[in-house]
């Protein structure tokens, strides 16, 4: 297990105590920048790059035609602090680590969203 997958497994078990369970926590890794978050709703502020790349899939907050909620997965949400930072980086280039379900800790498998985003 690598440096990366042991501070996520960590995060998720601080949620796992406190009975908070996000369907998923990941952690979002480009050069130097390291960013960990939970899905939940729309980030306010979400990159431009997102904004193209999730405006393909349909209507932020709405469903997608594969079943998930658009921009609200925790990969988008960790990836949209380095995304912001960087404005010509691509979205390919983020880096991920497992995401984790803290109710179960199982790893939970990326879904068609973010496989078309990432």
């Amino acid at each position: 297990m690598n440096k990366n997958e042991k501070i996520i497994l960590s995060f998720s078990k601080r949620y796992q105590s406190r009975k908070i369970y996000p369907a998923a926590v990941i952690l979002a890794n480009h050069g130097s920048e390291t960013n960990i978050d939970k899905s939940g709703h729309v980030p306010n502020n979400l990159s431009p790059q997102l904004k193209v790349k999730l405006g393909v899939l349909g209507i932020l907050g709405k469903r997608s035609k594969f079943g998930n909620f658009i921009g609200s997965c925790a990969e988008i949400r960790a990836s949209n602090k380095i995304l912001n930072n960087n404005p010509t980086l691509s979205t390919n280039r983020i880096i991920f680590s497992n995401a984790y379900r803290p109710r179960t800790m199982q790893i939970v498998p990326k879904c068609q969203n973010c496989q078309r985003t990432f």
